[in-house]
Parts: structure tokens; C-alpha cells; sequence
């Protein structure tokens, strides 16, 4: 009975330890074939965190060309990038909480094949797409490269059209990915390369975001894109521009408050800014003729603290006889991102009270617009 008793133990014992190998054996694993990568190479595994920190998760080493990772459990689908010791570059995936399979790719991480859950099979095809509409985008510069684009006006707008077309075809790939799989944080990832952009107007932003799920607007990306539609919202028509006081170029401090005239031209500009630098002439031009009816302009500067005496010499050069502040912080100056400023030159134009009536307009539409309001 003794000996009965042993057995039944022993077989209990055998039974619960393959219990615990098959749970263990069904936990969510990242397994990677690493050619032509030598032993013993160190491989990193990380989640990325706010403002795309890496929060360091496990290191595993490279045997006989492969490694292996158990991947986290996760209350919803992480963003995650891999990097290996001594090679260039990140590969990037989606932790669902389904075992991946990648082949890394040494001379090229992002490319590498990653298999594994709907979720990176979406992310995987966008990346790819990504990809693809550079490789366009290049072989058209390259296919008119031959031609003086500055004096053959024909080729320059069949330049441009096929241009838009591109990037119209991409926004309505990016947008039927979001529509199509409101469950996915990969439709999340999209969306916030398009808010960060200003590829689409925030009305837009807004109804795509709407249609996420509650889980997917609570990831990180999802918390970040809510940021920017708040931004957005603050400078919006209508709005009331956000208030800011910044230095002068004599050192002195200037608020909005004070610059304000019966409408005020508010420009977000730099001195190494080719595409501001060429619309600065088109600016004086519009200042003589409406400062005497009451156009103020105040141009806000995204030089840098080392670029101070570029800046003044800037204004001077383009004779911009008007308001200057700057914070010299670059893009992360507090103004900047008040306003959501997400590329320069950069309009917005105010009336006396301070509400904004027209954003990002410059050349013959900023014509149009001050004809418009003054009259004429």
C-alpha cells in the first residue's frame, strides 16, 4: 500500500511538472533567426514609453544564428523595438500577447520579417507601404531631375500633380487602415504619424480618433494624439489665441497682448528656414501696404540660443520692420508648441480681440485674406 502510495505521488508530481512546462511553453515567446550575426551577440528588448523613451524589458543572446525572448504580459498591445549589440538601426513590432517569429535582417533591422498576431501583419504592411511611397516619391524627383524645373512651368506642375497624387493615395491608405481596424494600436501608430505631420486637418484627426476603440485612446499613442487635438483646438478658428510674452531682440519682453493691431499677421519663422526666408519678401511687401490700416505682424523665431546673431541679421537682410520675439529653443520652444507648430512658415492671423480668423496661409491665399478683412 506503501509502495501504491509513492507511485500515486510520483505520478502527481510528473502530471503537475507538465502542467507547468505546458503553461510555460504557452506564454507569448519572440523567437528570431538572426543570420550571419555571430554567437554571443547581445540582443535588447524594449517598450517604448512617453515621448518615445526605451523602458529597457530583457537581453538574450544570439546561439547558433537565434534567440529568444519571453515577451511581457500586457493588459493591451505595447509598441516594442529590438536592437542587437553592434548593429545600426531598431526593429520595431507589437507585443498582442501572441508568439512572433522574425527574421532580422543585420544590414537592415526595420525591414526584417516579423510574423506573428493581425497586429503586426498590419503594422508590417504599413511599414512596408512606407517604404514603398519613398521609393516613389524618390524615383519621381530622380525622373525630373534633367529638367530646370524654375523655368519649364509645364513640368513643374505635372511635377507637382503627380506628387499630390502620391500623397493623396497615402492618406487614403493611412486613413482606411484606421477605419478598418478601430481595435488595432497599429491604427494609433498611423494616426499619430499623421497628426505629427499635419497631414490631415484636426476636424479629420478628430473623427478618426472617435472612431478608435476605448483601449486603443487610452495607449500611449492614443493619449498623444488626444494632446495634439487639444493643441489643435486651442489654435483653432475662433479660438482665442493662446497668450505668451517672449524676449525681443533688444532683450526686452513683448506679450501677444501688446502686438495686437486691428488684425495681426503671427509668424512662426527661422533665419536657416529656406521656404520662410523666400516668403519674407512677399510679408514686407504686405506690411507697407496694410500697417497704415491697421495690420500689425509679429514673427516668432525658431532660432536656436547658438543662432541669435543669425536671427537678427535675418531680420535685418529681409527688412522685417516689425514685432520679433524668440525663446531660441528651437522646436521646443514654449510658443512653438502652444500653437502645435509642426512645420514653418507658419500663419495664423488674429483680429483685435485676439481670435484667430485664418491659419497657414501665405503667398497669393494671404493676398486674398487681408483684401478680405480690410475691404478691399
Amino acid at each position: 500500500m506503501k509502495f501504491m502510495r509513492v507511485i500515486l505521488y510520483s505520478l502527481l508530481a510528473v502530471i503537475s511538472l507538465y502542467s507547468c512546462q505546458e503553461n510555460s511553453s504557452k506564454a507569448p515567446q519572440f523567437e528570431g533567426t538572426a543570420k550571419n550575426i555571430s554567437d554571443s551577440t547581445e540582443v535588447y528588448l524594449a517598450k517604448l514609453g512617453k515621448n518615445g523613451s526605451q523602458v529597457a524589458l530583457d537581453t538574450s543572446l544570439v546561439m547558433d544564428e537565434n534567440f529568444n525572448f519571453k515577451l511581457p504580459d500586457e493588459d493591451f498591445s505595447t509598441l516594442n523595438v529590438i536592437t542587437l549589440e553592434g548593429v545600426n538601426g531598431n526593429m520595431l513590432f507589437i507585443n498582442n500577447q501572441s508568439t512572433i517569429e522574425a527574421e532580422i535582417y543585420k544590414d537592415s533591422l526595420r525591414k526584417s520579417d516579423i510574423n506573428g498576431g493581425k497586429e503586426n501583419q498590419i503594422f508590417q504592411d504599413y511599414m512596408d507601404h512606407l517604404y514603398e511611397n519613398r521609393d516613389e516619391m524618390t524615383a519621381l524627383k530622380k525622373g525630373y531631375s534633367s529638367y530646370n524645373l524654375r523655368k519649364n512651368k509645364s513640368k513643374l506642375a505635372e511635377a507637382r500633380k503627380k506628387q499630390q497624387e502620391i500623397q493623396d493615395r497615402d492618406i487614403e491608405y493611412r486613413k482606411k487602415i484606421i477605419k478598418n481596424n478601430p481595435k488595432s494600436l497599429a491604427s494609433a501608430l498611423v494616426l499619430s504619424d499623421m497628426t505629427r505631420v499635419n497631414m490631415i486637418s484636426n476636424r479629420e484627426v478628430k473623427d478618426l480618433y472617435g472612431n478608435l476603440s476605448e483601449d486603443v485612446q487610452r495607449s500611449l499613442s492614443g493619449q498623444e494624439i488626444q494632446k495634439t487635438i487639444n493643441q489643435s483646438n486651442a489654435t483653432e478658428i475662433g479660438a482665442k489665441a493662446p497668450a505668451f510674452s517672449a524676449k525681443t531682440p533688444e532683450g526686452d519682453e513683448l506679450s501677444l497682448k501688446e502686438s495686437l493691431g486691428e488684425y495681426t499677421i503671427l509668424d512662426f519663422w527661422a533665419s536657416w528656414c529656406k521656404p520662410c526666408r523666400k516668403e519674407n519678401p512677399h510679408l514686407v511687401k504686405l506690411y507697407k501696404k496694410y500697417h497704415p490700416k491697421g495690420l500689425n505682424m509679429l514673427s516668432v523665431s525658431l532660432d536656436k540660443k547658438s543662432q541669435r546673431n543669425r536671427w537678427l541679421n535675418a531680420i535685418k537682410i529681409d527688412n522685417m520692420n516689425w514685432q520679433h520675439v524668440s525663446n531660441l529653443q528651437f522646436w521646443r520652444g514654449p510658443i512653438v508648441k502652444k500653437y502645435n507648430v509642426k512645420s514653418i512658415p507658419k500663419t495664423f492671423i488674429l483680429d483685435a480681440e485676439g481670435k484667430i480668423v485664418a491659419t497657414g496661409l501665405r503667398g497669393s491665399a494671404l493676398d486674398r485674406k487681408l483684401k478680405e478683412l480690410f475691404g478691399e
